[in-house]
């Protein structure tokens, strides 16, 4: 993208409130024309069911923004605005993380009368007609798992009750308590034989899948980084703590990952207290599968951030994507970093997200190691040299995986059953 743009992109979603933010976009209309921004606001419309709320005991949806009202920003609203009022269609979709499956559906076809006050929250807000729900998490999780023809027939199962819960019949439930589909078996089967047909077509698409495979690789890497330095420098400080994996983002993956930097942060400076690393231990025999679960959980938050760019529905102009989860930890997190905006160009499905607190500022650090920190990885010099890296970065990325799991597995004295990099071989 040319730099003019990223500029302007830059001040429209940075502007001190919406008004300037208009302003700012109208001076910048020739650049911006085929720009879209999403604000978390005050005032503006709600995007269907997919806003922020919480269960009785936990469980919780979350959307990537901290209100639940939205204000949109394109070239079409605000030719609308300058002549009155602004309208337009909104689609969403609300996605139950794999978590959520396994704690649901072993109440499916059953009674209700027992069901923990949270999950009977959660089937009767399902249930609701005007109510959208998918199993994209759960999906992404396991295209790597059809690879054994002997995981098919579970994998099919699962999916048949993620169509059961997007067709729960609400009469049966309030009236009788029953949890069943309006569908009858033949259309449940069907539907579920068409996921699954598509996620091996969606397997067989190199360019699909490798795009995964990379999101997931960082994420991991960035987690085995993390989780590397706490374990074997549990008493250094945040800050040399800070600098050590900015250090690994900067020089062996090229790209600064805001969220995951906040992230690092928290956990730096909380360890274990901070709940989305309450599992992470030394001699804990599943350690690297509870750092895959936790790397999956951040990039379903950034598939979020994809989903804004799409339009499952062609008729809508813009799409709003949440998480509901029973995962208390990661729903802390998505509460933690919410997004202030996120800006994308029509149709190239790039979010830029920009969050609701600077990243600097969020850091546990004095003014003087804030500043080192801004002067030595957040200038234009040291973006130029992470951008002539990159595509480098992406090349060595297995092996870079495979190299942090060798460290942490030294320091946490825990063995590696199976690399990452083995298991999302074709």
């Amino acid at each position: 993208m040319q730099k003019e743009k990223m500029m302007a992109i830059h001040a429209v979603a940075t502007s001190e409130n919406l008004l300037d933010s208009i302003k700012m976009f109208e001076r910048n209309l020739p650049l911006l024309h085929d720009c879209h921004f999403v604000f978390g606001a005050k005032n503006g419309p709600l995007p269907g069911y997919s806003v922020n709320f919480d269960f009785t005991d936990g469980s919780a949806i979350r959307s990537l923004f901290k209100s639940p009202k939205v204000f949109v920003l394109d070239y079409k609203t605000v030719k609308a605005m300058r002549t009155g009022t602004a309208s337009f269609k909104v689609d969403y979709s609300i996605s139950l993380d794999t978590q959520a499956l396994s704690y649901l559906e072993p109440f499916l076809g059953k009674r209700t009368s027992k069901l923990p006050k949270d999950f009977d929250e959660i089937f009767k807000f399902i249930s609701k007609n005007e109510t959208s729900v998918d199993p994209l998490p759960y999906i992404h999780e396991n295209y790597i798992n059809l690879k054994d023809p002997q995981n098919a027939n579970k994998i099919f199962q699962k999916i048949k009750a993620y169509e059961v819960l997007r067709s729960l019949n609400y009469k049966s439930l309030s009236e009788q308590h029953v949890l069943e589909s309006y569908l009858d078996e033949l259309e449940l089967n069907k539907n579920a034989q068409e996921s699954i047909a598509c996620m091996y077509q969606e397997l067989s698409n190199r360019t699909y899948f490798d795009t995964i495979r990379t999101r997931v690789f960082s994420f991991y890497a960035l987690l085995l980084k993390m989780i590397s330095i706490q374990l074997s420098s549990p008493r250094k400080s945040t800050y040399n703590k800070l600098v050590e994996f900015l250090d690994f983002s900067h020089s062996i993956l090229a790209t600064m990952f805001f969220r995951e930097t906040l992230l690092s942060n928290s956990f730096f400076d909380r360890g274990q207290g901070f709940g989305f690393f309450s599992k992470i231990q030394k001699n804990k025999a599943d350690l690297f599968e509870v750092a895959l679960g936790m790397a999956w959980d951040l990039y379903h938050i950034r598939q979020l951030e994809f989903g804004l760019t799409i339009r499952p529905d062609s008729t809508a102009d813009y799409f709003f994507p949440s998480l509901l989860s029973c995962d208390k930890r990661l729903a802390e997190v998505m509460h933690l970093y919410p997004l202030h905006c996120c800006a994308y160009v029509k149709d190239s499905f790039s979010p830029i997200p920009f969050y609701d607190a600077d990243i600097i500022d969020s850091l546990t650090c004095s003014p003087d190691q804030k500043n080192n920190i801004a002067n030595r990885y957040f200038t234009e010099s040291a973006k130029v040299q992470r951008d002539k890296s990159q595509e480098q970065a992406k090349t060595d990325l297995a092996d870079t995986v495979s190299t942090l799991e060798k460290e942490l597995s030294e320091i946490a004295k825990v063995k590696i059953n199976e690399s990452l990099v083995d298991k999302f071989k074709l």
